[in-house]
Order: C-alpha cells, then structure tokens, then sequence
C-alpha cells in the first residue's frame, strides 16, 4: 500500500531556520521524529522513526 501526503501550513521562523531543522537528524528528532536514519540528499531516501507509534517513514 503506497501512501501520499500533501500538506501545507505557514511556519513563522526564518527560512534558513527551518530548513535547518528539517535537514539536520538531531534537530528534526527534538520536536518531530523520534529519529531519522541520515541527511537528505538528492536521490536518496530515508527513514524517519515515529517510536511512540511504532512507525518508520520513508522520505524521498
């Protein structure tokens, strides 16, 4: 089963302070994952681990 999400919402920080907090593990893990198994990078896919749902996501 293949599942899509679109979502869309107004994040009142400063764009180089959100793109931070979504590319680096350790940020992104202190209010949204419980982990993420890397960096995104171009092409590559990655796990996010939502632990308190015992869910992983892959992130394209």
């Amino acid at each position: 089963m293949k599942m899509f999400v679109n979502l869309q919402d107004v994040i009142l920080r400063p764009p180089e302070l959100v793109y931070e907090s979504i590319i680096n593990p350790e940020i992104l893990s202190s209010y949204f994952t419980s982990k993420a198994s890397g960096i995104p990078e171009s092409g590559e896919t990655l796990i996010w681990y939502f632990e308190d749902v015992r869910v992983r996501l892959a992130v394209k």
